[in-house]
């Protein structure tokens, strides 16, 4: 019934087999669900074909993509899902140009925002390089949310830009009579919150078909004639930002590498199971992948447990998902290219 009849006579020997040695030291029960963990593993399961068997298979160690392993970077992307209201994080201070209606951009904050407005004195003072009047920036201090200590630090040490009115944008669009009139190319869904989370990943506002921009990122930086070494990691699952690359996202979640629970006590039966290779291209293709993941998450997994961090950090969600970031990035600068067979 799993695998409707096609299941090749060399797998069904090695489930047997391994059924009865089963049976025989922890018994019946156990014998069943570890012959039933070997049915979801066999290629058979998984495609529709017929698994003819070729060569044996010689197991390669899985390549990473690019070649050009220079001084390590990582780029971290905390994406907040409910979207941050800009005037409640970044506010006009003081030493601000002068405004048509109002008498500087503050005084238009304070009524445009009304009771939620913040004032002056509850915010935490920035001060603003080349801001104020007919420069750069339209004012010289800016103020921060009163509870966002942690930001206006990083701010002061140079650790941190706060990018202001970003948005999408294909044509320039000056007021709402322009944005009315028809005239104009527009992003889709502007005022739809799930769109725009969509356009903030793939940052290409003509489609939301784009894949994600970290992934085109990667699949630059490995088409150079001596490309460079890429890996992607996710704390949250799949994410459209990674989407595209050359290489999928490895899964990491708040605890470390996503292993397979059971895989210690089914490792060499699977290896037994996957001796030669398939004549099918389905069910090759998935012994590859298959053997690749596990072997990917095996490692992955291991270095993590091994990777240590300086920085104590907290229980609470973000904290250990930070944690497992700042361990990931601590085992690729110590040489240990994170979940890659060496």
């Amino acid at each position: 019934l799993l695998t409707g009849g096609r299941l090749s006579p060399h797998v069904r020997q090695v489930i047997l087999r391994k059924y009865l040695h089963r049976k025989d030291g922890w018994g019946e029960e156990d014998a069943v669900l570890h012959a039933m963990q070997l049915f979801t593993l066999s290629l058979e399961f998984h495609s529709t074909n017929f698994n003819a068997l070729g060569e044996p298979r010689v197991k390669s160690a899985y390549a990473t993509v690019g070649g050009v392993r220079g001084d390590y970077k990582a780029v971290v992307v905390l994406f907040m899902n409910g979207g941050l209201d800009s005037y409640s994080l970044l506010v006009p201070h003081s030493g601000c140009e002068p405004h048509p209606t109002h008498a500087d951009l503050h005084a238009e904050y304070m009524e445009v925002r009304g009771v939620v407005a913040f004032q002056k004195t509850d915010l935490l003072q920035i001060d603003v390089p080349d801001g104020g009047p007919n420069r750069t920036h339209p004012c010289s201090r800016m103020g921060l949310n009163p509870v966002s200590d942690t930001v206006k630090d990083l701010y002061e040490d140079g650790s941190l830009a706060l990018l202001a009115n970003i948005g999408s944008l294909i044509d320039p669009v000056a007021d709402k009579h322009e944005y009315r009139s028809g005239s104009l190319r527009l992003p889709p869904g502007l005022f739809s919150h799930s769109d725009q989370q969509e356009a903030a990943q793939n940052v290409y506002a003509q489609s939301m078909a784009m894949s994600g921009v970290l992934g085109r990122i990667m699949g630059v930086l490995t088409d150079y004639d001596s490309p460079f070494e890429v890996e992607s990691y996710s704390i949250s699952g799949s994410g459209l930002i990674l989407e595209g690359g050359p290489v999928p996202p490895t899964t990491v979640d708040d605890s470390g590498s996503n292993r397979f629970g059971w895989y210690s006590s089914v490792s060499s039966d699977l290896d037994e199971m996957l001796a030669n290779s398939s004549r099918s291209v389905f069910g090759e293709t998935m012994a590859r992948q298959m053997q690749a993941a596990f072997e990917a998450t095996e490692n992955l997994g291991q270095r993590l447990a091994d990777s240590t961090t300086a920085t104590a950090f907290g229980n609470s969600g973000i904290e250990r998902q930070f944690e497992q970031v700042a361990k990931v990035i601590n085992a690729a600068r110590k040489g240990a290219w994170t979940g890659k067979p060496e």
